[in-house]
């Protein structure tokens, strides 16, 4: 993978959002704890390791079975295939026998572009649905307008993220989205290396980072053409 690639990866971070009415902030709190228990997106997680995944009992659970009993949420979750699809199916069946809420899950596309449209489609359209969805990391400001503020429900729950992603996640004073998972990125360096090439310290900025590589790999290809 290079370099570019990699750096359009860590860009994108999945994040969930709600976009709806009656018991989404419920289900939110509920995802955000379960999955929060995998560490990392399930697209990167082996089958077996997701298979295993036991999703965690939904707090005040009686309460708002009592309340929301039989209501339904449009929840949009990760792709349709692999382990991240079949981790959705058993945090929403968890979820719905908890609640007694009907969760109808819908799949967003594998494409980042083509998850925007898809959401871009229902806010454009007025549509009452999603209530629920995956919002990647740089997109709260665009669709900030047709989400509802969290800050009254969950705003003591945020304290407990990054608030980097927090601030990233509040448009106008209204916390939009609240994170899920997060990926981060980690660049790693040979001390020996730096010092080789009369480095003392690793880069800190891009074009740094570009000149200092080109350097060593030039450098080292002269003794090793694979470096």
């Amino acid at each position: 993978m290079g370099l570019n690639e990699r750096m359009d990866n860590v860009k994108h971070r999945a994040l969930l959002v709600v976009a709806g009415l009656v018991g989404a902030v419920t289900l939110i709190a509920s995802l955000s704890v379960a999955a929060a228990g995998t560490s990392r997106p399930a697209t990167h997680a082996s089958p077996a390791k997701s298979a295993a995944i036991v999703p965690p009992r939904v707090p005040n659970r009686a309460a708002i079975r009592a309340k929301y009993h039989g209501q339904s949420i449009q929840f949009i979750g990760d792709a349709a295939v692999g382990a991240s699809h079949k981790r959705d199916l058993k945090l929403v069946a968890r979820f719905q026998k908890d609640t007694g809420i009907k969760i109808n899950l819908v799949p967003h596309p594998s494409g980042s572009d083509a998850a925007y449209a898809q959401l871009a489609r229902a806010f454009g359209s007025k549509s009452s649905k999603p209530d629920v969805a995956m919002l990647d990391v740089v997109w709260p400001g665009a669709f900030a307008p047709y989400l509802v503020n969290l800050k009254p429900k969950l705003g003591k729950a945020a304290r407990a993220h990054a608030q980097g992603i927090i601030q990233n996640n509040t448009i106008g004073g209204k916390l939009v989205a609240m994170p899920w998972f997060g990926d981060f990125g980690i660049l790693y360096y040979r001390k020996d290396l730096l010092s080789k090439y009369g480095y003392k310290s690793p880069p800190t900025t891009w074009n740094t980072l570009f000149a200092m590589a080109r350097k060593i790999q030039d450098g080292e290809q002269k003794s090793n053409k694979n470096f």
